[in-house]
């Protein structure tokens, strides 16, 4: 880990309060990623339509959310360790990028069942200096041997085992921002070492153990014993308790050949660069450290050689050549403070969600798909905002009104990054290897695989969710499957100043909560710490049920009931995981939330 030295915290926040605070106008331009992305707006449009004054009936007596100001840089990530290391890469002289990088592969350690280089991620970067942002898609995509009827026969391969692998595009995303977007001040090295110290030993959590149960499922099978042991004492042959020291030494030794990479790219995609004498060095070195405890592993000269291996010795389909030619897609695109919290409020914004929704069937790999495009540009023209807003009405209706087809899927293997340097760029990361512990298969290299390829449809079959298959988002070599991440940067345009950064975790109760977090943060004028507090509903039309979280407020639920028709059901799980920064006045609040159950807190100064 990264130690904070006051005197330099000291003199950055000097550098900065040198600069003129610049006085911005009312204005918001919410950037996006394309794609599902795009239905926040529709979310957010149709329900400025409707609002009005109202009064509150959710009151916030003990926040169970830690949240903080700062007044020149923030992070919050999905671990306090990881967010604390973005902090100290700002103080030293990086930006935004640099610390979302450093964050993103200290969060792959700590949380090794929701993200890692084993998946892929979405990246959103604003530069402030020229009032853009730009978009990063580093997804899994389905191999060259993937067909659209694969897992007609054996539903399970699409979830579990080598064959439900999409490559992996992590570490291209992470790479490419860095050579492009990274501040030139931090090497490279850097941002990955902490990471690598941690996967030498860090605590157990409840997040993660709340997800055994995904291993356990499968007791009994060989094709999981690396993993079930990997997080198995040997000390009580069960699963890791919280508090307790976790170690993953093969992932350490992995980093540690990553930081020493003159170009990760060619080592993990390629397999050209890095010498196998190189890498037998840096992992004697490691070994040396803890001689007694490091297990002995054969690292080849590339990393991509080692993975195709273990691709052909256990039944999966990815090739040399879909490494060679994976490419991350970098695309630049260029408030009336009222409580809204009656029953009047929650009724637009569900039926809002429902119109959302089922649009979001249309939705796939726009490189596959000109339907796909289309609505993608329907749901930010005004015209069709206004349509979806006369379609809603005073009563819930009947599941056909809404359906245009509303696939989801519920997937726990998500992760977010949210960061604002001293220098007012920012960055929203998310990174998933979709459901927790993806496709439970445990690389030698000590990660995990994704099991992305059941985010595709199949035809003729529902998904495990029971969501009907849509053709926009069938299996083909190169797509990229339909996903729910919504990493989100609003700005003033005119300023240039950062208003809000948000994303989340949660499959596809993502979209949703983030929407509910920019109205809150947009429209109602809350702040981070107000925003995390407030329960959230959810609907996403199959099933047609709106679940709301347990502390929802019981007299609006029957209003709903009662005079809406909206059909409610109250729900012990959270409703997806949001990481807002939102600026306030001079300085930004930022808070983490609650529902994770990963000791996380926020960073800043």
């Amino acid at each position: 880990m990264v130690v904070v030295i006051d005197s330099r915290a000291d003199m950055a926040q000097e550098r900065i309060l040198m600069k003129k605070l610049k006085k911005y106008h009312i204005g918001i331009l919410v950037l996006s990623v394309l794609g599902v992305i795009l239905l926040l707006w529709a979310i957010i449009a149709t329900v400025y339509n409707f609002t009005g004054n109202r009064h509150t009936d959710h009151v916030v007596l003990e926040p169970k959310s830690k949240s903080a100001k700062y007044k020149n840089a923030a992070a919050v990530a999905d671990s306090r360790f990881c967010a604390e290391i973005a902090r100290n890469v700002i103080i030293q002289g990086g930006n935004a990028v640099d610390a979302a990088i450093a964050a993103t592969f200290c969060n792959g350690v700590v949380l090794p069942f929701a993200t890692g280089i084993g998946g892929g991620d979405f990246i959103v970067i604003y530069l402030k200096e020229e009032k853009k942002c730009v978009f990063l898609n580093s997804r899994e995509t389905a191999p060259s041997l993937a067909t659209e009827k694969m897992y007609t026969h054996d539903k399970e391969s699409a979830q579990f085992g080598y064959q439900s692998v999409g490559i992996p595009g992590e570490l291209h995303g992470l790479w490419t921002a860095y050579k492009k977007y990274g501040s030139k001040v931090i090497p490279w090295s850097d941002l990955v070492m902490p990471a690598t110290q941690l996967a030498k030993g860090f605590p157990m959590h409840k997040a993660m153990v709340n997800y055994f149960d995904r291993i356990s499922k499968y007791k009994g099978r060989p094709e999981i014993e690396g993993l079930r042991s990997l997080y198995t004492s040997k000390f009580t042959g069960e699963f890791y308790k919280v508090g307790e020291i976790v170690s993953n030494y093969p992932l350490a030794k992995l980093l540690r050949v990553i930081a020493n990479s003159q170009d990760p790219v060619q080592l993990f995609y390629n397999g050209k660069v890095f010498e196998e004498g190189v890498a037998r060095e840096i992992f004697k070195n490691s070994a040396s450290e803890n001689c007694e405890t490091v297990p002995k592993i054969s690292i080849p000269g590339s990393i991509a050689e080692g993975i195709i291996k273990e691709m052909l010795a256990n039944g999966g389909i990815i090739t040399i050549d879909d490494l060679r030619n994976y490419e991350t897609h970098v695309t630049v695109q260029y408030r009336d403070k009222k409580m809204f919290n009656d029953a009047e409020f929650y009724h637009t914004l569900i039926e809002a969600q429902k119109l959302a929704y089922g649009q979001r069937g249309h939705l796939g790999d726009y490189l596959f798909s000109e339907v796909s495009m289309q609505l993608a540009k329907n749901l930010t023209d005004r015209k069709f905002i206004k349509f979806l807003s006369k379609r809603v009405m005073s009563q819930s209706q009947d599941l056909e009104y809404y359906l245009a087809a509303a696939p989801a899927v519920l997937d726990s293997g998500t992760s977010q990054i949210s960061v604002v340097d001293d220098d007012g760029n920012a960055v929203s990361l998310t990174s998933s290897i979709n459901t927790a512990f993806g496709s439970k298969m445990l690389s030698k290299y000590g990660f995990i695989y994704n099991n992305q390829m059941d985010d595709f449809s199949t035809p003729g079959f529902r998904n495990h969710w029971g969501f009907e298959p849509t053709e926009a988002n069938f299996i083909q070599p190169g797509r990229r499957p339909m996903s729910s991440m919504s990493p989100t940067i609003v700005f003033d345009p005119n300023s240039g100043e950062v208003k809000m950064v948000t994303g989340g975790t949660g499959g596809s109760k993502i979209i949703s909560a983030v929407a509910q977090t920019l109205v809150r943060g947009l429209l109602l004028g809350q702040s981070a710490a107000e925003i995390v507090e407030m329960p959230r509903v959810h609907n996403q039309l199959t099933p047609f049920e709106t679940e709301v979280e347990e502390d929802f407020s019981e007299k609006i639920l029957e209003q709903l009931e009662k005079e809406h028709n909206q059909k409610m059901e109250k729900t012990d799980e959270a409703l997806a995981i949001v990481y807002p920064i939102t600026r306030d006045d001079d300085e930004y609040t930022v808070a983490a939330d609650y529902r994770r159950e990963s000791g996380n807190s926020p960073a800043g100064y």
